[in-house]
């Protein structure tokens, strides 16, 4: 007799009664989670919906809140190294708000927490920049505040207004 022959035949009932109950595993399964989806049904399927309780209060605030300001400010940007470029941009919140495009200085108008940044073109040494201005309501960013461009997107601040006004 034949050891080989002998298993096989044995098994071979064995394998594909595996795969049928496999089969129908994966199909209760499914439907399991397709009854899941009714909150009538989970409710009696799932014994843990029951523990977890209501919610305490439900807001649509946000957790934490300041007074909104919508004054709007100016920022006065200037190139104060003797390198300069014609393709550098600011940008408040990611849109071009001003190209300095052979002009010196740059007068770019913001709001409480726009996002000021420089871009343009790799220039042939560093370019500094200067806050030179800022309206009387703007704490940050302070006169006198310095940035290095030197090709790669450089952010200037995040603008912040004064609310002692």
């Amino acid at each position: 007799m034949n050891f080989g022959r002998w298993f096989l035949q044995r098994t071979s009932r064995l394998e594909s009664w595996l795969i049928t109950v496999s089969i129908m595993l994966i199909i209760v399964l499914a439907a399991v989670q397709v009854l899941l989806t009714r909150p009538s049904i989970r409710q009696l399927l799932s014994p843990v919906g029951k523990l977890e309780g209501a919610p305490v209060a439900e807001t649509t605030e946000p957790a934490v809140t300041r007074p909104v300001i919508d004054k709007q400010g100016y920022v006065e940007l200037s190139i104060v190294s003797s390198a300069a470029i014609d393709d550098l941009k600011v940008f408040v919140n990611g849109e071009e708000a001003g190209a300095f495009a052979g002009k010196r200085s740059l007068v770019v108008p913001v709001y409480d927490g726009d996002l000021l940044e420089i871009d343009g073109e790799l220039p042939e040494e560093n370019v500094v920049i200067a806050v030179t201005a800022v309206s009387d309501d703007i704490a940050v960013p302070k006169k006198g505040k310095k940035v290095v461009y030197f090709g790669r997107p450089e952010t200037v601040s995040y603008v912040s207004l004064r609310t002692d006004h």
